[in-house]
């Protein structure tokens, strides 16, 4: 090692063991703000093929609840009003027999079978009122009936254009679905 070096590693050395800042290693160039201005230059030319989301319109966003909505629910709920989704919950969880006795104001032992298919009823009714805050609906599915011929459509470059417009589909089942010509006869 030359003598300038040496020299160079015992001042560094030294100052590690004195604590000074110029023993530690500098920071990088371009660190801080300036390194976020060069990355947001080097995204300027995308930015104008960039999807933007649409800007917010005037008004509340759509499915947000209004003031007076708002308002309305701290008033019932203020005057000792059950919430309604509360009200259906208890109706579910409740014993049938036992709420068709409150309903129908007798014994529970009175309580004929037939009232009880009516309470269960009203349960379940109940209980498609709460369904869609616990479990969100199924996509519906799509099914495709009929036998009409269906269009392919060939995305991308395509070399030899006769050869993919000689092309005959003759069935969408499982079977071949070419004619007995090879593909590379031309």
């Amino acid at each position: 090692m030359s003598n300038s070096k040496r020299s160079a590693v015992e001042e560094t050395a030294n100052a590690l063991k004195a604590g000074l800042p110029a023993a530690h290693t500098p920071p990088a160039r371009n660190s801080g703000a300036d390194e976020a201005d060069l990355f947001s230059a080097e995204l300027e030319p995308f930015e104008a093929g960039a999807i933007r989301p649409p800007k917010r319109g005037v008004g509340r966003p759509p499915g947000s609840p209004n003031r007076t909505t708002l308002q309305l629910q701290k008033l019932l709920l203020a005057r000792g009003y059950r919430d309604p989704a509360e009200f259906l919950a208890a109706i579910v969880t409740g014993d049938p027999r036992q709420l068709a006795a409150d309903l129908g104001g007798k014994p529970l032992k009175e309580v004929s079978f037939a009232e009880a298919i009516e309470v269960a009823k009203l349960q379940r009714q109940a209980a498609e009122g709460l369904m869609p805050y616990f479990h969100q609906k199924m996509p519906t599915a799509v099914e495709v009936k009929g036998d009409a011929p269906r269009q392919l459509i060939v995305m991308g470059d395509v070399v030899n254009m006769k050869a993919v417009s000689d092309q005959v589909l003759r069935s969408t089942g499982p079977e071949a679905s070419h004619d007995d010509r090879s593909h590379d006869e031309e």
